[in-house]
């Protein structure tokens, strides 16, 4: 039956059993960090540049129907002006699309880049804690491999003392 002293013992030792290796913890935090940085970098980017386009797309639609409302002298002026509106529309439209597609285009790449930059790390950071978990595991294997030999080793001296304290009683 286990005693109070053996679970604290065990308890105590628990800790030791599930290693953290701070140091790998601490640069997998300060790896999340860089990554979340350039991450959240490529999305303001984005976002400047796109409210960027919107801005001016709405400036040159308020400009075009700043021209559109203005009097004119002869009627048939109203319709050309009409199809100046609608043709100049069509264009900013297209630009505009066109904008936004290449914004995209660099958001896409950027994005690409730093994913793939994310695994390379990832993959080299698995490779080490594997390589390291593995020294640490046979390590660990040989040392449990001889505590058996170091058991036998102890039993035959303790064996050994009580049979010299058996000789001594007996002479």
């Amino acid at each position: 039956m286990a005693t109070e002293q053996s679970l604290n013992t065990f308890i105590s030792k628990l800790p030791e059993s599930f290693p953290i290796d701070k140091d790998a913890t601490m640069n997998a935090f300060k790896s999340m960090a860089a990554f979340n940085e350039r991450f959240a970098g490529i999305a303001i980017d984005t976002a400047s540049r796109t409210n960027e386009i919107t801005a001016n797309t709405t400036q040159e639609s308020l400009s075009r129907l700043r021209e559109l409302t203005k009097v004119h002298d002869d009627a048939s002026e109203y319709g050309q002006a009409f199809v100046n509106f609608v043709q100049g529309q069509m264009n900013l439209t297209r630009d505009t699309a066109e904008a936004y597609g290449k914004v995209l285009g660099d958001v896409r790449e950027q994005t690409a880049e730093l994913l793939s930059q994310a695994g390379e790390t990832a993959k080299e950071t698995a490779e080490a804690e594997v390589k390291t978990a593995a020294k640490k595991t046979t390590s660990r294997a040989k040392s449990a491999a001889k505590a058996p030999e170091k058991a036998v080793e102890a039993a035959e001296e303790t064996a050994e003392k009580a049979e010299e304290k058996a000789e001594g009683e007996n002479a």
